[in-house]
């Protein structure tokens, strides 16, 4: 009778073991399945998204560039900043479960504000001397550009539907025009006889230069571009999307002159 008391608690005790791992089994199973309500996650459904964004642009100009007048080198220009915009259209196309691939297009406009160093020039003074006119310069320019973008977006936060992007950015830059205010810095009472508008002021003389262009610009310039984005549905097939993205420049625009852009745009994307 032992032996089979034996038996029967050893049947019994694995089978209660079996029980336990069942019910223990399906608690974690459905855990790990269903750890959201579908009805609250935040994630995109659709396999492919498209739509408008645009918002502003943000450019740091680090370097210098020179410039020239008739063939002769007149003024440098270092550093300088402009808060310019950007608008275009982006796609998302599913990769997989946390990864989009997002191509993009857009047009920038990256506004430059920039001051030379102060040259001297020599001139005839009072009683034929010799002496040194002393100005400065500042420019202006527009830099408008069409960029094409291709980032890899990974999902970091899927209650929030949150992602990391980046990738590699190309731009053109269509136009190198600028304007420019050269100022008379001294000695005092020297006027323009021509060559521009003349505005005293003060011990200064400021001309405005007409639209000019800006020397040996190369047109294409390559960079990369990181930053986060967010993908919010207000609907299975419509989503909130802000961004905010730092570019990094690879290529220089002129000399040593290279842009550093900052954007934070806003769009909305549709699934199809």
């Amino acid at each position: 009778m032992r032996p089979l008391s034996v038996v029967s608690w050893l049947i019994c005790l694995l089978c209660s073991v079996n029980l336990m791992g069942q019910s223990f089994g399906a608690e974690f199973v459905d855990d790990i399945q269903f750890p959201h309500d579908a009805i609250l996650l935040p994630s995109p459904f659709s396999p492919f998204l498209i739509g408008p964004y645009a918002g502003p642009d943000y450019t740091i100009h680090r370097g210098q560039f020179q410039m020239s007048e008739n063939g002769i080198p007149c003024c440098t220009f270092e550093k300088g900043s402009g808060l310019g915009f950007t608008a275009g259209i982006k796609s998302f196309i599913t990769l997989g479960e946390k990864s989009y691939l997002s191509p993009r297009v857009a047009y920038t406009r990256h506004n430059g504000s920039f001051e030379s160093f102060t040259e001297e020039f020599p001139f005839f003074g009072a009683d034929d001397t010799v002496e040194n006119m002393r100005f400065r310069d500042e420019l202006s320019a527009p830099i408008p550009t069409f960029a094409a973008d291709l980032f890899y977006c990974y999902r970091i936060d899927s209650n929030l539907g949150l992602y990391i992007v980046g990738g590699p950015a190309i731009e053109y830059i269509s136009s190198a025009e600028f304007s420019k205010t050269e100022t008379i810095v001294g000695p005092d009472g020297l006027v323009y006889l021509n060559g521009g508008d003349s505005i005293t002021g003060g011990s200064n003389v400021v001309r405005s230069v007409d639209i000019d262009y800006i020397d040996n610009v190369s047109r294409l310039v390559f960079g990369a571009r990181a930053g986060l984005s967010l993908l919010y549905p207000l609907s299975e097939t419509i989503y909130l999307n802000p961004e905010v993205t730092v570019s990094l420049p690879v290529t220089v625009i002129a000399d040593n002159w290279r842009m550093l852009e900052v954007q934070g745009t806003f769009g909305v994307i549709f699934g199809l």
